[in-house]
């Protein structure tokens, strides 16, 4: 997807408070990270995903419901959820819509709890971020990478609306998860056949249809996923001619298969068209 043509968001952007510092996945985070830890009590903690909009159309009027996409996994309607625990948290959210099977996708909308957007649109939005390690530097066509520990935060430039989307050049994407952080791999596939998850080495009875693969060569930099990754966000970069960086979301972390290093990702596009299928008017948003 060439960035002089990519295609803005319906929706109108302006610049909003500054992000609060923080230095983990795991501290609390207000206005929310992609890739941060938030959790269940009723079944443990995942990951924050990408910024999302349910839209509801009625006769006279449409209300919008704000919040991220994650793994269905991670809960059932309508638990309740806590960024990063429950007895210490800043923002509290529940699951509003998690598809029943047989669906496309590993994923459900959390909507963020006492959270209104006056006069939307065209009023302000909530700003959403992706939390993001540095990224490996290349020299000689050897990776060095950075030491763990320092964080950086990008703003979503735009999302990939279909396998096309993602440029023929990007041969890696990125994955932020509350377990192990910022880590890369190298796409094995942009629409591979179902994809059946596997926990601690045992099958469930959860697939992914069309799912995106990439296999992570484990450093001791760059471990791969882990239990609490998923729901994390996907993405990957392209950059202008003066370097400039633009992050592009690619999906989020539905989990591993029966490889260990081999991870299946549920595609933005087949998100939002899981949702559609079912009625529902999800998309996600850039940030001002």
């Amino acid at each position: 997807m060439a960035l002089a043509l990519v295609v803005l968001l319906n929706i109108t952007i302006i610049n909003a408070a500054p992000v609060k510092t923080s230095n983990t996945p795991t501290d609390k985070w207000d206005p929310l990270v992609g890739g941060i830890k938030y959790t269940n009590p009723d079944s443990g903690w995942c990951s924050v995903g990408f910024p999302a909009v349910w839209v509801e159309e009625f006769s006279l009027a449409k209300v919008y419901h704000y919040g991220f996409i994650t793994a269905s996994h991670c809960g059932d309607f309508p638990d309740e959820i806590f960024q990063p625990v429950p007895n210490d948290y800043l923002v509290s959210g529940s699951f509003r819509l998690d598809l029943s099977h047989p669906r496309l996708t590993d994923s459900a909308f959390i909507e963020i709890e006492n959270y209104t957007v006056p006069n939307y649109p065209p009023g302000p939005i909530p700003r959403f971020l992706v939390f993001s390690a540095p990224q490996p530097e290349h020299i000689d066509d050897k990776i060095l990478y950075y030491q763990p520990g320092i964080t950086q935060v990008i703003d979503i430039y735009d999302y990939a609306r279909s396998p096309d989307d993602v440029p023929s050049g990007i041969e890696q994407m990125y994955k932020t998860g509350a377990r192990t952080n910022t880590t890369w791999g190298n796409i094995v596939s942009l629409s591979a056949s179902p994809c059946r998850l596997y926990r601690n080495g045992v099958p469930t009875n959860i697939y992914v249809q069309h799912p995106i693969i990439i296999t992570f060569n484990e450093t001791p930099f760059n471990n791969g996923t882990d239990e609490g990754d998923s729901g994390g966000v996907v993405y990957f970069f392209e950059y202008d001619s003066d370097g400039q960086q633009y992050l592009f979301v690619a999906g989020i972390v539905a989990g591993k298969n029966d490889h260990y290093n081999t991870v299946c990702i549920s595609p933005y596009w087949e998100i939002i068209q899981d949702f559609l299928d079912y009625g529902y008017t999800i998309y996600g948003f850039n940030n001002g």
